[in-house]
């Protein structure tokens, strides 16, 4: 049975092999290890015939891919993983049950937030019918609205605030600059409505951080702005736009799928004490 081995920006060609087929699947990963040099991320992987089997990134977070029972048992015995920090697991079911189980059977790790069953949706034809709504980048004359939409929001996932504030105000104003954050306001110029892309690689992008004002929510208005940010996103950035929501958020399942999203798989995250 293949070792795990750790890539560099050496193997940058297997690694877009490897996720050629999976992008929409796993372009947050595609973007973090192929748009840009590799930070201080770890990147392990099982090989075989000189082409990736199976990998884990690790950056805070850990993605498993392609890991079977097997092959998740030696990730979880690298030292590369046994000792490392990591916040959280999410990727498809398959891979986070697999690996986590072969984490948790010699570890210190525990549980502190599980969401279990997480569709994972995609659009990946031209929507039409929303222009009039006037959608617009949010700017940082904005940012104090936009910061406490997507604090409230992180809390309300997570169940707690950000373990670095400062970083996460920085990811905040790095995606108002380079035109990630979109919004509908009113005429007194108040946000009601955003959404965010902080994740794109060629064309594909993942959506995250959909919120309404609570003022304005439960008046049938989401559809109309979604479906307008959704436009101005196939028009600006990729036209398959993807998303993952936990499966008991039924107002955002059923608002996706009527604008046309559909399921291509099914994600899981289990949020660890670090």
């Amino acid at each position: 049975m293949p070792g795990v081995v750790r890539l560099t920006n050496n193997e940058r060609e297997l690694i877009a092999d490897f996720l050629s087929d999976k992008l929409d699947e796993y372009v947050f990963v595609a973007q973090r290890l192929l748009s840009s040099p590799v930070d201080n991320s770890s990147i392990l992987a099982t090989l075989q015939n000189a082409e990736i089997q199976s990998l884990l990134l690790l950056s805070g977070n850990a993605v498993p891919i392609n890991l079977s029972s097997e092959v998740a048992k030696q990730h979880a015995a690298s030292p590369f993983v046994k000792y490392s920090q990591i916040a959280s697991i999410v990727g498809k079911t398959s891979d986070v049950t697999n690996f986590w189980s072969a984490l948790n059977k010699d570890s210190h790790r525990t549980v502190r937030l599980v969401r279990e069953r997480q569709p994972y949706l995609r659009i990946n034809h031209e929507i039409e019918g929303y222009e009039d709504v006037d959608v617009r980048y949010i700017a940082l004359e904005h940012y104090e609205q936009y910061f406490k939409a997507s604090y409230d929001m992180f809390i309300g996932e997570v169940g707690r605030a950000p373990n670095n504030i400062d970083h996460y105000q920085e990811r905040l104003r790095y995606q108002i600059h380079n035109k990630r954050a979109f919004g509908v306001f009113d005429k007194n110029d108040v946000l009601r409505f955003k959404v965010d892309v902080p994740i794109w690689y060629q064309q594909s992008c993942q959506v995250q951080g959909v919120w309404m004002h609570p003022e304005w929510r439960g008046k049938g208005l989401a559809r109309q702005y979604f479906g307008a940010t959704l436009q101005a996103i196939q028009r600006d950035i990729a036209m398959s736009v993807t998303l993952y929501v936990n499966d008991f958020n039924l107002p955002a399942l059923n608002l996706y799928r009527g604008i046309g999203f559909t399921e291509i798989t099914q994600y899981s995250t289990i949020f660890l004490d670090i």
